[in-house]
């Protein structure tokens, strides 16, 4: 039995919102945005500059 197998620490919890499927983009505005979801189209400000 290895260490991990020992114990019962938790290292690390999980949060997924509870997400209700809706609008979706078409198969074209979707290849376009990067998603077919609207609640997932978000400005790049929200996750960051990418890195050059």
């Amino acid at each position: 039995m290895n260490d991990m197998q020992k114990t019962n620490d938790r290292v690390g919890y999980a949060f997924v919102p509870l997400q209700i499927f809706g609008e979706t983009y078409s198969p074209e505005q979707g290849i376009e945005r990067g998603t077919i979801f609207p609640d997932l189209d978000l400005p790049i400000s929200v996750y960051g500059v990418k890195p050059e």
